[in-house]
């Protein structure tokens, strides 16, 4: 997806444009694969479109949602990609139900915060990982709308959020550190969320966060607006 309203499917081995089609919603701001060789894509004017890969071409299947107000500015598809989760520039968190194409409940984060990136926690009952423009990581309870935790973990806007595991989940931002939260007994021995550690890894902001468990040694890859990986 890209500024100039339009998605691209590139081969990564060539750097080829194999494809693109016009999202007719302006911008691009995000995107969410719905496996299967379908993509979700948050739009300038709020819409959440969805494409699919079909005969080596990228085709418009339908729109599941459109927001009031503000462009979609972050997307995560859950991992049965039913539902779907986009934060907007207003604020709001909407989840959708793809196949029903609209959102069936909506939820705004503490202290007026911009939902920046997004990540389902696996092996949870629908927790979405939410970093915000304040520096807080928030889990929000998809079944409810309701944000149940707030962690003070970053200085300044959250940029990327993967979760690794239902335990532990990463984030990093415009500070220029990791930060790591785990679940750990709380006085009560409940299982709560918590810091379990920060370091920093790029001298610039951090944009983006991938983790892999492919091979003998699993990895967090990262990337800062330096070019550096």
């Amino acid at each position: 997806g890209g500024l100039d309203g339009y998605l691209r499917v590139v081969n990564v081995r060539t750097g080829s444009v194999l494809s693109r089609a016009e999202s007719l919603g302006g911008a691009v701001w995000c995107l969410s694969s719905l496996g299967k060789g379908r993509v979700a894509a948050g739009c300038e004017d709020g819409s959440v479109k969805v494409y699919r890969w079909a005969d080596r071409e990228l085709v418009f299947e339908c729109i599941v949602d459109r927001a009031a107000d503000g462009r979609i500015i972050s997307i995560a598809s859950d991992d049965t990609s039913a539902l779907l989760a986009a934060g907007t520039s207003s604020g709001q968190i909407r989840f959708i139900d793809i196949a029903a194409r609209h959102s069936v409940r909506q939820c705004r984060l503490p202290d007026s915060a911009l939902p920046l990136c997004l990540t389902w926690v696996p092996g949870t009952e629908g927790i979405l990982a939410v970093g915000d423009s304040l520096g807080n990581t928030v889990f929000v309870n998809s079944n409810i709308g309701i944000a149940e935790v707030s962690i003070k973990t970053h200085d300044a806007e959250i940029l990327a959020i993967t979760a690794v595991s239902n335990n532990s989940v990463f984030c990093a931002g415009v500070d220029h550190r990791m930060v790591s939260l785990v679940q750990v007994p709380n006085e009560y021995g409940e299982m709560a969320w918590a810091i379990g550690s920060r370091r920093r890894v790029c001298n610039n902001d951090v944009r983006s966060l991938a983790y892999s468990a492919i091979g003998k040694y699993p990895l967090l890859v990262t990337c800062c607006v330096d070019g550096s990986l």
